[in-house]
């Protein structure tokens, strides 16, 4: 059903005109990114990653959920994404869109020991 919603919603952009819009992002997208983890669902997590990208709808989370949905996501792209494509992803998200919690650092440190690419750590530390 989710990724029904999804297909209609990265279709349009959407505004906050009322205090009370952001409720349904509040519930939904913590929800949406937490089923795309419980499924491993890399596929459905891009998607709700690119309604997030449309208009303004990143505006209806706040500094706090917004630094919850990224770092969900990357917890996300380093357990089902190569190696190379999480690298990417944590240079052009750390930092500028959210800040690493011990579990995204042990997260990447995870997935680079399972790419046996642990010389790389210097880079990102």
């Amino acid at each position: 059903i989710i990724s029904e919603v999804l297909d209609e919603v990265e279709k349009r952009g959407f505004t906050p005109q009322d205090p009370d819009d952001v409720v349904y992002f509040y519930l939904y997208n913590p929800t949406g990114l937490l089923q795309c983890c419980d499924l491993k669902d890399i596929k459905l997590a891009y998607q709700l990653n690119n309604t997030m990208g449309k208009g303004d709808n990143w505006k209806f989370l706040d500094v706090d959920r917004l630094n919850g949905y990224w770092s969900k996501f990357f917890s996300l792209l380093c357990m089902m994404e190569q190696i190379e494509v999480v690298l990417k992803w944590y240079k052009e998200m750390s930092l500028s869109l959210f800040y690493p919690t011990p579990k995204n650092i042990l997260d990447l440190l995870q997935a680079l020991d399972a790419a046996n690419q642990l010389e790389v750590i210097p880079s990102v530390w």
